[in-house]
């Protein structure tokens, strides 16, 4: 037992001997080369805007990659960043109320003695209907798909309910027909990061290329051949020429 006790100590002193020491302040001498990040604007889904938890709430949003970039872009005279506004997010449960009713869940949180996740207790405070019309940096957007951000009305309220317009968009599109793009372009970035494609097959390969009910199959459109997804499903995947399109566009316009 002795010489359990003299090993353990022998170690602790080792680890310690390798602590970084921090007596001096460093002075990098940073530089932006020739990038120019005055105006950063983030465009893609829901990891861009800083989903977490199964939700986007005040706490996940201050945690975005893009925000945790545009401060290091700060350091070589990146301009101000700024995301659409959660403060109505009072309790930081994260979901959406559309007319005092929930249409999205609060945070997921680990419950260990069910040894599950589950949501947080709580109602939602966010609500959708309080419109702030108006172009952020983080234009990330959950749920959205490659051509949602070329799509008119998908920042249109009453396009909610009926499931034609993404809740998170509304909160803070410029108009009713504002397209994802077109908002992120007003912005007149001079840097941008693009994430966005990922749910054009993603919600297909999870839900076991079943629609959102577990019955009934969701489309593959390169296999149907339909070019026009104001006709897809939830669920379908994107034609591969549609995306080769539609991503051609994203690109073209962003640079």
């Amino acid at each position: 037992m002795k010489n359990k006790f003299i090993l353990l100590s022998a170690l602790a002193i080792g680890f310690a001997s390798c602590e970084p020491e921090f007596d001096k302040e460093v002075n990098a001498d940073y530089t932006a080369g020739e990038a120019d990040f005055s105006s950063y604007v983030a465009i893609g889904n829901s990891l861009t805007a800083g989903y977490m938890d199964g939700t986007v709430s005040k706490g996940s949003q201050m945690n975005s990659y893009p925000n945790l970039l545009a401060q290091q872009f700060a350091l070589v005279g990146g301009g101000a960043f700024e995301q659409p506004s959660y403060e109505d997010d009072v309790n930081n449960l994260g979901g959406l109320m559309l007319g005092g009713n929930p249409i999205s869940t609060t945070r997921l949180v680990i419950d260990a003695s069910q040894g599950r996740p589950e949501n947080i207790a709580g109602a939602p405070t966010i609500e959708v209907s309080q419109l702030q019309q108006k172009a952020f940096n983080n234009m990330g957007v959950p749920g959205a798909k490659s051509f949602h951000l070329i799509a008119p009305g998908y920042g249109d309220l009453a396009g909610v309910a009926v499931g034609t317009a993404n809740p998170y968009f509304v909160r803070h599109a410029t108009s009713s027909s504002a397209l994802v793009l077109g908002d992120a372009m007003s912005k007149a970035p001079t840097f941008f990061t693009n994430w966005i494609g990922s749910n054009d097959v993603l919600a297909y390969a999870t839900n076991g290329g079943a629609t959102s009910n577990g019955n009934t199959a969701a489309a593959d459109h390169n296999t149907t051949g339909n070019l026009n997804p104001a006709t897809y499903g939830g669920n379908d995947i994107t034609n591969s020429n549609v995306f080769t399109n539609v991503y051609g566009q994203i690109i073209n316009t962003l640079t």
